[in-house]
């Protein structure tokens, strides 16, 4: 009797059908649906800058105290003092970038001088460079530097007061941080330092030369873009 050996035949791996077309359907619809998400991505960030630039208002006022000063007044010489006054500027400027721009400031700076009637006045006419760090927390920290000239006026403070002016060379340091409580409107601190060059003044017929004048002031920031 012939046994028969039956071999079991081995079955080939089960595939699919080949769907190379359809795959290679969805990997473009993916790269184009990437490709959107990106210029998307790059469209918002555009416009975030560009609302970071733009021309800009800002209003400061504080205290500003000044440093004792080397002064020489009927021809006495010695350090003269000043008690704490106020500080009041304003600026115009333009973001050429989110992160910088440029202003022209102005203000007025008044202090009393102590144990005496006289007073000094300044008035600053700076050229200012900006820059800022904007960022998601709405805080905003920025540092500045300018330069420009200050027209001072020192005189007495009564009803036959006389007054002088003098017009120097001024540069001043800033330094602070706002907070961004509307797409377009900024509230914060700063602090600004300002120096002026030696001047003189004839008062009554007394000439007073001041040295150097050193400016140190704290202020509410308020800060718009238009």
């Amino acid at each position: 009797m012939n046994h028969m050996h039956h071999t079991d035949t081995p079955h080939p791996l089960p595939v699919s059908p080949h769907r190379d077309g359809l795959s290679r359907h969805g990997q473009w619809r993916g790269l184009a649906i990437g490709v959107m998400l990106m210029g998307f991505g790059l469209s918002q960030a555009a416009r975030a800058e560009e609302k970071e630039m733009g021309p800009y208002f800002t209003f400061d006022g504080g205290a500003n105290w000044v440093q004792s000063v080397s002064a020489t007044s009927g021809g006495f010489s010695g350090t003269a003092d000043l008690d704490v006054g106020g500080r009041f500027g304003m600026a115009v400027g333009y973001n050429f970038h989110p992160n910088v721009g440029a202003e022209f400031e102005t203000g007025w700076l008044w202090n009393n001088f102590r144990d005496s009637d006289f007073s000094l006045t300044q008035v600053p006419f700076l050229v200012n460079g900006v820059f800022r760090l904007p960022n998601r927390t709405g805080f905003e920290p920025y540092v500045g530097a300018g330069v420009g000239g200050m027209l001072g006026y020192f005189g007495i403070n009564d009803c036959c007061g006389d007054f002088d002016n003098d017009f120097v060379f001024a540069w001043q340091g800033k330094a602070g941080v706002t907070y961004r409580f509307h797409p377009n409107m900024a509230v914060g601190l700063g602090y600004k330092y300002l120096g002026t060059a030696e001047t003189d003044y004839n008062v009554f017929g007394i000439h007073t030369h001041l040295n150097t004048l050193h400016n140190h002031s704290v202020s509410v920031v308020f800060n718009m873009k238009f």
